[in-house]
């Protein structure tokens, strides 16, 4: 005979939080919603799985498989045999997940959706912006057969797990798919209020009629788009540079954008003083990230926006420097992450529009410079820069050098230098920029972020770092002002020296004819008075 081993799957700890396990009695189905720990053990989990959950008043064990991902597989649902099971009457309930390799226990929190439904009825929750309504779209699934006669419907808003805001409306248009997919417009923007914080979580419910009492059903929203004003910008263009406290995005507009940034430059034309604002935000597997932008909003065509933690220092409050610590490890921890994991958009407000872009399945550019070093002086800079050998090139090719100063309370930039170069990345590279405008050295002293960035020749911006040591010839400029006044002060002191040495000579030399002159007139008297006598 032959002995045939079998290998029992291994256990996972911890992949799980406490989930919640929703039993829905007018259809008699169950779903539980999945809230993973990020657990990284549990990404072998590999696809499709067998589920199995105990209820405690049903002897068997409920079991079926199903297609399956730990990190995108939010619920799962099944339907159950109201014969045998008293679904109203559960009050405990296990959950293991299983595939062929391994397998993990699912805590579980019993709720009785019974005028409530949670939001595992509905998939692919988008809320959708326009101009002065709001939009929810979502699907229905299967196991949520509800009364679709919307009678009134509200979104809420919430702030690191507090509620914000609550809105309702009851004059909402609503209309449904032959593929169950719903959607619901509130006849008011939302917009306005997005802008006021980095990240919401967003819930809506939907309150319909079921029999003889009022059904309230909840979801949540996965995804916000903005529809109008419709997007002016075709693609992106995202570098994440080394040293820069910050985000840099570049847009590359169309005729939508152009027509945009007419109506912006007539606003700012009439007041110059008006600024925008909006964050940079990515959601990924490790956690949110977000950085300020507070600067002049244009849709201007290969134009960059700066994202930077600056912003903050230039804030009066007392916890100003704290969240510049914190957005500069926001930052530093962003560069190191799985970029196709994460949900990343950028919003701009100004004092008329609100714009919502999403960066998503774009072009992110990661710095292939290591550092730079820089000395500066009158006419010239000289700039040593060391590249990346891992991700840089052997090539030698044509590149446009501009280098550019940044203000860290109002972020204008000023390009002062610009000039086209031929750059060997395989080795450490030593460029001189020579000028004759007396300004540009003030220009590149005076901001606050001294950034030496790199184009090609169609002029879309490839690389960019900051200049972190900057030394420059004012201190030798210095030692030479001092040298010469101290040649002068020793030449003063000579001159003075020798006018008092001639001085005194000449005095001695008056006074020396004196006594002589003196000494001859006592001499022709004497003879005189000796004539006389005779």
């Amino acid at each position: 005979f032959q002995i045939i081993s079998i290998q029992q799957p291994s256990t996972i700890k911890d992949c799980y939080n406490s989930s919640d396990l929703n039993i829905f009695p007018l259809n008699s189905s169950i779903c539980v919603r999945l809230y993973q720990s990020l657990n990284k053990q549990c990404d072998v989990f590999s696809p499709g799985a067998k589920i199995s959950i105990k209820l405690d008043n049903y002897a068997s064990t409920i079991q079926y498989t199903t297609p399956f991902d730990y990190i995108t597989t939010q619920s799962v649902c099944t339907q159950v045999d109201s014969q045998q099971i008293e679904i109203l009457s559960i009050q405990a309930a296990t959950m293991t997940i299983e595939t062929i390799d391994f397998k993990t226990n699912v805590p579980l929190s019993i709720h009785t959706q019974v005028k409530s439904l949670s939001d595992s009825c509905f998939n692919n929750s988008q809320l959708m912006l326009f101009t002065s309504t709001t939009c929810v779209s979502t699907m229905l699934q299967q196991y949520c057969q509800i009364d679709v006669n919307i009678l009134t419907a509200s979104l809420t808003f919430y702030e690191e797990g507090i509620e914000i805001k609550k809105l309702f409306d009851t004059n909402m248009q609503t209309s449904v798919g032959p593929d169950q997919k719903i959607n619901v417009c509130f006849q008011f923007s939302v917009q306005d209020y997005l802008i006021k914080s980095p990240y919401f979580d967003i819930s809506f419910a939907f309150f319909t009629s079921q029999s003889a009492y009022l059904l309230q059903v909840k979801g949540v929203i996965d995804e916000v788009k903005q529809i109008e004003p419709a997007n002016g910008y075709n693609k992106f263009s995202i570098l994440l540079a080394n040293d820069f406290p910050g985000i840099e995005v570049t847009g590359f507009t169309n005729s939508i954008g152009t027509l945009i940034n007419t109506e912006l430059e007539e606003l700012f034309a009439y007041s110059p003083n008006l600024t925008s604002s909006g964050y940079f935000t990515a959601s990924c597997m490790s956690g949110r990230f977000y950085v300020p932008f507070q600067d002049i909003f244009l849709y201007r065509n290969n134009v960059s926006m700066y994202f930077f933690c600056y912003h903050y220092l230039s804030l009066n409050h007392s916890l100003s420097y704290l969240k510049y610590q914190t957005c500069t490890a926001m930052v530093k921890q962003f560069y190191n992450q799985d970029l196709s994991k994460c949900n990343v958009t950028i919003q701009l407000q100004t004092t008329s529009q609100y714009f919502l872009f999403d960066l998503n399945n774009q072009s992110f550019i990661h710095s292939s410079i290591q550092s730079i070093s820089a000395y500066l002086t009158s006419t010239q800079l000289f700039l040593n820069i060391s590249y990346n050998l891992t991700t840089a090139s052997t090539r030698v090719y044509p590149r446009i050098i501009a280098v550019f100063s940044i203000n860290s309370t109002v972020q204008k930039v000023n390009f002062s230098l610009q000039q086209k170069i031929w750059v060997n990345e395989s080795k450490i590279n030593q460029i001189v920029i020579n000028f004759t405008n007396s300004s540009i050295k003030s220009d590149i002293k005076s901001g606050s972020l001294k950034l030496v960035a790199f184009y090609d020749l169609d002029g879309n911006k490839i690389d960019q770092i900051g200049i972190m040591n900057l030394q420059t010839d004012d201190a030798e400029i210095l030692q030479q002002k001092l040298w010469n006044q101290v040649g002068i002060q020793t030449m003063i002191t000579i001159l003075i020296f020798v006018v008092m040495l001639s001085g005194s000579w000449l005095l001695e030399k008056i006074i020396k004819n004196k006594k002589e002159k003196k000494e001859r007139l006592q001499k022709i008297a004497e003879r005189t008075n000796q004539n006389v006598e005779k």
